[in-house]
Order: C-alpha cells, then sequence, then structure tokens
C-alpha cells in the first residue's frame, strides 16, 4: 500500500540536516536573516475550487543559524502538477532536497548557475529513487483507490511525481533565483529610479508547464540575478497567486505589508480567498523576501 514511509524516509536526512545549520520554516512563518527577512504561507486556497483534497503546493525557507560565510536564506517553494500521481510528494521532496543540497554545496568559488543546475539535476535524482523504489514492487505500492493495472500503466508512462520547482537564495550581495515550471517572480526596489519587474510569471492562456522529475536533465528555465544590497521586496508565488495579481502586484501586497506585522503572506493569502475566492481557485502559496 501507498504510504508516506519511503518519502519520509528520504526528506528526513535532509531536514535533520537543516535544523542542525539554521532554521527551517515549513509551509508558513516569519523568519530573518539580518539585514534580509520575510514570510512565507502555503495552503488549499478556497474551499470549493475544482482540485484534489491535498494542497499539491508545498514551501519552505531556511535561514543560517549564525553569522559567517555561505548562505544566509533560501526560499523553495513547488506546485505539483494536478495531472500527476502524488505529485505533492513531489513538491514536498523538492523542496527539502533542494534546499539542502543548494545550503550544503555553496561556495564562493562556484558560479551560482552551476551550482543551481547541479541542484536541479540532484533534486530530479531524488525524485527518481522514489518512484523506482514504488516500481520495484508494484502490487505493494498500489494505492487502494487505483487498480493493479491502472497503476501499472501509471509508472510505467511516469505519470507521477512532476512538479514545479523555484529556489531562491540571499547572500552578502545578490538575490540569485532559479526555476522550473510558472513560478512567479515579481520584484520591486523601493528608490525612484528603479522600475518594478515582473522577473518570471505564467502562461495562463495555454497552462503549459515544464516540470521537474524523475527524467528531468535540464536545462535552467529560468535564471535571475539582482542586487540585493539596497532596499526592496521580492515576492516568489505558485500560479495561483499570479491569476488573481492583477498588473499591478506591489500595489496589493505593499498594502497588506503595511497593515500587518505578523505574517504579510498568510494576510495577504487569507484576504484573497475570502474577498476574490474566483480568481484564486487554486492551492496558494506566497513568498515575501525583503532587506529593510
Amino acid at each position: 500500500m501507498l504510504d508516506r514511509t519511503i518519502l519520509d524516509q528520504l526528506i528526513s536526512a535532509h531536514a535533520d540536516w537543516l535544523r542542525q545549520e539554521g532554521h527551517p520554516v515549513v509551509l508558513s512563518g516569519a523568519f530573518a536573516a539580518p539585514p534580509y527577512r520575510g514570510s512565507v504561507h502555503s495552503c488549499f486556497g478556497p474551499a470549493d475550487q475544482d482540485k484534489c483534497p491535498e494542497n499539491q503546493d508545498f514551501a519552505l525557507v531556511w535561514t543560517r543559524a549564525k553569522d559567517g560565510p555561505g548562505l544566509r536564506l533560501v526560499a523553495a517553494l513547488a506546485d505539483g502538477l494536478t495531472s500527476s500521481y502524488r505529485s505533492d510528494w513531489a513538491a514536498e521532496l523538492a523542496c527539502w532536497t533542494g534546499v539542502k543540497l543548494l545550503t550544503q554545496h555553496y561556495t564562493e568559488a562556484m558560479p551560482p548557475r552551476q551550482l543551481a543546475g547541479a541542484v536541479f539535476t540532484s533534486v530530479a535524482a531524488a525524485l527518481g529513487q522514489l518512484c523506482q523504489q514504488l516500481t520495484a514492487d508494484p502490487e505493494a505500492s498500489c494505492p487502494p483507490e487505483q487498480f493493479l493495472s491502472t497503476w501499472k500503466y501509471i509508472l510505467a508512462k511516469g505519470l507521477l511525481l512532476q512538479t514545479t520547482l523555484t529556489l531562491a537564495w540571499l547572500d552578502h550581495e545578490m538575490l540569485r533565483v532559479a526555476l522550473i515550471g510558472d513560478g512567479g517572480v515579481f520584484l520591486r526596489y523601493y528608490q525612484p529610479d528603479r522600475a518594478d519587474e515582473i522577473l518570471a510569471t505564467c502562461d495562463l492562456s495555454t497552462n503549459l508547464v515544464q516540470p521537474l522529475g524523475p527524467g528531468y536533465v535540464g536545462p535552467l528555465q529560468e535564471w535571475i540575478e539582482r542586487p540585493a544590497q539596497a532596499p526592496f521586496r521580492c515576492a516568489l508565488t505558485t500560479d495561483g497567486i499570479v491569476r488573481g495579481l492583477g498588473e499591478k502586484p506591489f500595489d496589493l501586497l505593499d498594502d497588506v505589508e503595511k497593515r500587518c506585522e505578523e505574517n504579510p503572506a498568510r494576510t495577504y493569502i487569507e484576504n484573497a480567498i475570502a474577498q476574490r475566492p474566483g480568481d484564486f481557485a487554486d492551492n496558494l502559496t506566497l513568498i515575501l523576501l525583503e532587506n529593510a
């Protein structure tokens, strides 16, 4: 029977290491790694939407426990594909694996884009390892709601464990973002001569998505680098947030930031569900990063 035992075993080593080296925030909460801070929230979204019963999004933010060389803050969010079986597991495993490997192997000597490519390849390998364990004994891993023949077809065709993945990290100088899939990345510098930037967004007209999964071989879909010294706010989102943000996303995000000290990301999502559930009819995940 398919249960979380295999998944939890793969995640536990990453989670233990990240807890020893710093502070992981999972799914919802506020965080700080001075001079950076932010908040994160992920939830199912409006209750009456036509989605799987699970939240297929996942989010993880890690901050370093003490000052010193290396990354100060790493954020990951993933959105499992509805058409792919157990994509919620894929999203969770991708975030834990990506954050741990990026943090563990970061050095100032390695080109950041090269590091990101290696991390994404390793995340795909972890998804492949999970897939292989499920494929090894289809009768044992077959979910109770599936016919065995259907489950064998899913395994043979690789119709499982597909997810998007966005990884963002901050060192002492730069904000860097690497992503596969249809995540949103929005940046605002609080300077008169700097315009807002939509660095990545999703194609809502076709819903075409390049997924990360067991068969991924690269390349990165998006690579973003921006200075992180000046006051800024960066929003990382899954496509559910993008659907309702509109043409001026930071006008809405700045407004909720001013009115909420605890977790602006959660407040924004809760307000979105209460006020415009039809515009946000999806799983919803938002990470806000800023240098105040």
